[in-house]
């Protein structure tokens, strides 16, 4: 959001410093380049390295806007790069498309990139912005780490988007490019909503380092209730495709045991967990919906099979006091043992070949983009 807003304030820049009207007074095929404007401002602590708003040759509907600076207040010195190309498909019923990327430097505190190697690290972006007529969004938000500061790190923004999305008509704009040299956290997070009301279908995948063999996957879809407007709907939650793999995975099944003593990634469990939830609108936040019996299916031990017996031999600090002792032993298995909990997690029906079809049988879908 920040990063739009400094993009569109080179509009505002722009008609103070020239006296002149955007976009009328900007000619299909120019540019104005506006840095010596910016630095005019004298504001404190940015140095201002270019700043421009092209106006497409071919394409009157087609924009493009570029800033690059340096901060520094003497305790943060920090670089930024961002990218707007943005196309108004029509005026009169509000379609949009555009493509907004970025990139900023920090302070290395810790990943896989040597700090002592490389004292900074940048953080890339691409946001892939649709407005149909009916005032719909569709939105992919893809982001990640590499090493070095924003000059020296490998580009991530590799990928031109009309190589990817056919469809699009935003000629030139780049996006991430998952195949490139990151190096720590590749966020995906795809929306396909209504902004008025909230309803429609949400992605959020999260791949802590270039190596790891999965994502973790967060999928949601809500409606509005037709009396009261409340939103309702079901999130599972489990493991996916890598980012390498696809930028739009699905779920492949539960992983119990990520990190802990003789963990195993290579057989995933068909299941993963389920929610039914419903907006309060008295507090504003969701709740497991009381209205639906079977509500939830969350429960598992972090072990291989996803369930727990102290007697063979693995402890683990289940209520996360500290003290491994008689309230960590609590069994977890299906059936439920005496004295233990139920294994409860959305399991893959015998008739599926795998546990997203089990998923989307129920009319659950993933978020379409575009």
């Amino acid at each position: 959001m920040t990063g739009m807003i400094g993009l569109a304030a080179l509009i505002q820049v722009y008609e103070t410093s020239t006296g002149k009207n955007w976009p009328d007074d900007i000619a299909a095929g120019s540019s104005e380049d506006l840095v010596t404007a910016l630095n005019g401002l004298g504001l404190s602590s940015f140095n201002f390295l270019s700043a421009t708003i092209e106006h497409d040759s071919s394409d009157a509907n087609l924009w493009r806007y570029d800033l690059a600076f340096e901060y520094d207040d003497g305790t943060r010195n920090t670089s930024v790069e961002l990218a707007l190309t943005h196309r108004v498909a029509d005026a009169t019923t509000g379609e949009v498309e555009g493509v907004m990327t970025y990139k900023i430097d920090r302070p290395n505190t810790g990943g896989n990139c040597n700090s002592t190697t490389y004292p900074k690290v940048t953080e890339m972006g691409s946001v892939h912005y649709i407005r149909d007529s009916s005032g719909d969004l569709s939105i992919k938000n893809q982001s990640a780490t590499t090493c070095d500061d924003v000059r020296a790190a490998v580009d991530l923004l590799n990928t031109t988007l009309t190589d990817v999305e056919t469809g699009s008509t935003l000629t030139g704009a780049k996006i991430m490019d998952p195949g490139q040299d990151w190096k720590d956290n590749y966020n995906i997070y795809v929306a396909d909503f209504s902004p008025e009301t909230g309803e429609g279908k949400y992605l959020y995948a999260w791949q802590a380092g270039s190596g790891d063999s999965h994502t973790r996957l967060l999928m949601l879809n809500l409606s509005a209730d037709q009396s009261t407007g409340a939103l309702h709907g079901t999130a599972y939650f489990g493991f996916g495709d890598r980012v390498q793999t696809t930028t739009a995975p699905t779920f492949k099944g539960m992983i119990c045991n990520w990190a802990g003593p003789g963990n195993d990634h290579s057989t995933l469990a068909d299941r993963v967990q389920r929610q039914v939830i419903r907006q309060n609108l008295t507090t504003n936040l969701f709740e497991l919906d009381s209205t639906v019996t079977d509500n939830s299916d969350i429960t598992y031990a972090p072990t291989n099979s996803c369930t727990y017996y102290p007697a063979l031999g693995f402890d683990y600090d289940r209520n996360l006091d500290g003290t491994l002792d008689g309230s960590d032993t609590v069994e977890v298995d299906d059936p439920a043992p005496p004295d233990g909990l139920q294994l409860d997690l959305f399991t893959r029906d015998f008739s599926d070949a795998s546990i997203w079809d089990t998923i989307t049988a129920t009319g659950f879908a993933a978020p379409s983009h575009p």
